[in-house]
């Protein structure tokens, strides 16, 4: 496959040459309409949809599981298309296709009069059917977007700054989280979850036309199922054989059965456990957003002191350690202190891995190696998810107990083991990187 042509700078410039400014600027504001998107669905069906139902958790989770099931089915086979396809062209697509997606979930909304309608709106599990597939489809989309988006970076921006790059996306990605869920629930008890749809499907159009006015040259080359089926294996091969990208694919898989439960039932968290209302769930996507751009803005900085692999351990035993005392808090004030404190050790560890797998990896076979972690992140997600749920709703769903002194009940139970998760992850990575041979 021939090489993009990377843009020469001869001055250092913060977003460092053209080509990636238009990526900064495009995946920012998509990745804003993400966010309000995201959190107006879970707000729509954990307070309107699905308002005082026992199996409301499991609702949500059924939203979180359709959004993961593509990283699993499509994922590691999307990496060998997107190595062969031109990413810049791929990423237009799909853009394009998730504009269309996302603006045909109008049809599930109170917006558009439709005869099959009662009462002015259709049944909630049509909606609850109707919101998993589209967001299914959209996270379709994502599995080939996403790696071509990561294997752009190698074509457009020179391997000294690819951790700034990394870093600059990163705060990006939190400033949306700052900015989108706190939007959401206004938006939705206000004037309708319809305008959260629009303002995605806009953010999909704007980071088109962004990423339209990059000019890179790469040659795609086709490639046959069976190919793709043998290149898959090529990559999964080389993932298990690198020792550094196998620990980290072995870490976040175990870190992944953890988060995955604070993804299903933090909104549950802030309403039973925090006692307050479901219109403040952006502050808690605030505080996560404030938290993962001030540590993916010092990220860099503290890789290059003290190396990424250290940088990742740190960031993994830290996030353990700030789960388990979240757990334990009542007081939204102390809970968001927590939260900003775990974006930042969440983005660390983000920013940690991108450097570790661009120096291991030969250019020709990102597309593929991101493909297997990332797929491996999110069908682990998936798991960690669904048993959240679904204990929340069903066996946990009355559960009390006291240890210790500590009162236990059903979200802080399941929080507490993930946090004990997560620590498990970061001594499983610093005893097989060697610490003090790093």
């Amino acid at each position: 496959m021939a090489n993009s042509i990377v843009e020469p700078t001869h001055k250092k410039k913060y977003l460092i040459n053209r080509n990636f400014a238009f990526l900064f600027f495009g995946q920012g504001i998509s990745l804003l309409g993400d966010k309000i998107f995201d959190f107006t669905l879970i707000v729509w069906i954990a307070s309107v949809l699905a308002k005082g139902q026992t199996w409301a958790p499991i609702a949500v989770s059924g939203l979180l599981i359709a959004t993961s099931i593509p990283s699993f089915l499509f994922g590691p086979i999307a990496g060998v298309y997107v190595d062969r396809w031109n990413h810049r062209f791929t990423m237009l697509r799909m853009d394009g296709l998730r504009a269309l997606f996302v603006l045909s979930l109008l049809l599930i909304t109170n917006v558009t009069p439709l005869p099959f309608r009662k009462n002015g709106s259709m049944p909630i599990s049509f909606q609850l059917v109707g919101i998993y597939f589209i967001v299914f489809c959209v996270s379709l989309c994502s599995q080939f977007f996403d790696p071509s988006r990561f294997a752009l970076i190698g074509d457009i921006v020179n391997e000294k700054q690819q951790s700034q790059a990394s870093g600059l996306l990163r705060a990006s990605q939190a400033v949306a989280t700052i900015i989108g869920p706190p939007l959401a629930a206004p938006l939705l008890f206000s004037v309708g979850a319809e305008w959260a749809l629009l303002v995605n499907a806009l953010s999909f159009i704007v980071s088109f036309l962004a990423i339209s006015q990059i000019k890179v040259t790469q040659i795609s080359k086709p490639v046959s199922n069976s190919k793709a089926q043998q290149e898959f294996v090529k990559g999964l091969t080389f993932v298990m054989k690198t020792q550094s990208i196998r620990v980290i694919l072995i870490a976040a898989f175990i870190a992944a059965l953890g988060t995955g439960s604070f993804e299903a039932l933090y909104i549950f968290f802030l309403t039973k456990n925090l006692h307050a209302s479901a219109q403040y769930i952006g502050f808690l996507g605030t505080a996560l957003g404030t938290g993962a751009i001030l540590g993916a803005l010092f990220a860099g900085t503290l890789g290059n002191k003290i190396g990424a692999k250290r940088l990742l351990i740190i960031a993994l035993l830290a996030f353990g350690l700030l789960f388990i005392g979240l757990s334990r808090v009542t007081n939204i004030e102390i809970a968001l202190i927590i939260i900003v404190l775990m974006g930042i050790a969440q983005a660390i560890f983000s920013v940690a891995v991108s450097p570790i797998v661009l120096k291991e990896t030969p250019k020709e076979m990102l597309g593929r190696v991101v493909s297997v972690l990332t797929p491996t992140e999110m069908t682990t997600m998936l798991l960690s998810i669904s048993v959240s749920g679904f204990l929340a709703s069903t066996v946990l769903a009355n559960f009390h107990a006291t240890f210790l002194h500590l009162t236990f009940g059903p979200i802080d139970t399941i929080f507490s083991v993930a946090g004990f998760l997560l620590l498990i992850s970061g001594l499983y990575a610093g005893i097989s990187f060697k610490w003090k041979k790093i």
